[in-house]
């Protein structure tokens, strides 16, 4: 195209849109850059839950429960709560960490004011 262009315009109009097709080719790689980069990135989390298993894979049972499965089933159950018991305590200390600063200036505020209500009285 710019061998056909004979005026100085024509020349313009070829190289300006020839810097166009540059740029937007530029840009999209770029792009496939970034993308390339996100993909190299990503990663797949996968979480299991053993007590939610679906009802398809449940066994059925005749209704009789063996003491050694009872005693299984008991344990299971007392792992799930000692579980739940200890997720708890990790809630509470986040929250002492917290709220334990300010419990402690509440009660010195509270001493101090106790004191200067005593001793004005």
């Amino acid at each position: 195209m710019l061998e056909e262009a004979k005026t100085v315009t024509d020349i313009l109009i070829v190289t300006d849109r020839l810097d166009g097709i540059r740029l937007q080719i530029e840009q999209l790689q770029g792009r496939l850059n970034l993308l390339d980069d996100l993909v190299d990135l990503a990663a797949i989390h996968v979480s299991l839950d053993p007590t939610l298993a679906p009802a398809a894979l449940v066994e059925e049972s005749n209704g009789e429960t063996s003491p050694l499965e009872a005693l299984a089933d008991a344990w299971d159950g007392s792992l799930v709560v000692a579980e739940q018991v200890l997720v708890l305590l990790a809630y509470g200390a986040v929250a002492l960490v917290w709220l334990g600063p300010i419990a402690i200036v509440v009660g010195i505020i509270a001493v101090v004011r106790g004191r200067s209500s005593a001793g004005t009285a």
